[in-house]
């Protein structure tokens, strides 16, 4: 049976090259509750989607960025017909615009956010962070890790680390199991002098 409640996406995030994070909402006129988010990611094959965790940014800046230009534009529709009875809701029409624009700027990576997620382009093929993913995935992902890990010779991947060695894997490796300390340990052997 089809619901009468539509849905559409909003809260595009964290875009990098072909991809980004965008949230699924249950609609009534305008986004009310958040189904689910995913990761969008073209290719030459198309559009790809991997389920995530609801996350909060693409949610949060999903229902502001809306309701702001949605609210500019029920505000200052009045004030353009009408500039002499309606004025004064033209500053609060440009208040939600510039909260609409400002939300943009928040859903951004940062250089350092958006370096991590290249080398785990690089690395997995994707470049989704470990926390971002359900953990049958992250799971999968760390097996397909330790396999290539593995097969290049490379022994236990954590004594790797303490040896000092420099290699992008052993970043992901250490990211997929949660071992952020490790992970930035590499990224300092990596990084050039």
């Amino acid at each position: 049976m089809q619901s009468w409640l539509g849905s559409e996406r909003f809260g595009v995030v964290e875009q990098r090259p072909g991809e980004h994070v965008e949230t699924e909402f249950v609609c009534v006129i305008g986004p009310v509750w958040p189904r689910r988010s995913v990761y969008v990611i073209r290719t030459a094959d198309g559009l790809h989607e991997i389920d995530l965790r609801l996350h909060r940014r693409s949610v949060v800046l999903g229902l502001v960025r809306f309701y702001a230009w949605m609210g500019a534009l029920v505000l200052g529709l009045p004030g353009l017909i009408a500039p002499d009875r309606w004025a004064g809701l033209l500053v609060a029409a440009a208040a939600l615009i510039a909260i609409a624009l400002a939300s943009h700027r928040l859903g951004r990576l940062s250089p350092d956010e958006a370096a991590r997620r290249d080398l785990l382009q690089r690395v997995v093929g994707i470049g989704v962070p470990p926390e971002l993913l359900p953990d049958g995935e992250v799971a999968a992902v760390r097996s397909r890790l330790e396999r290539r890990w593995t097969q290049a010779g490379g022994g236990w991947w954590q004594d790797a680390i303490a040896a000092g060695v420099a290699d992008e894997l052993l970043v992901a490796l250490a990211e997929f199991h949660g071992e952020p300390a490790l992970a930035e340990r590499v990224r300092i052997a990596l990084a050039p002098n």
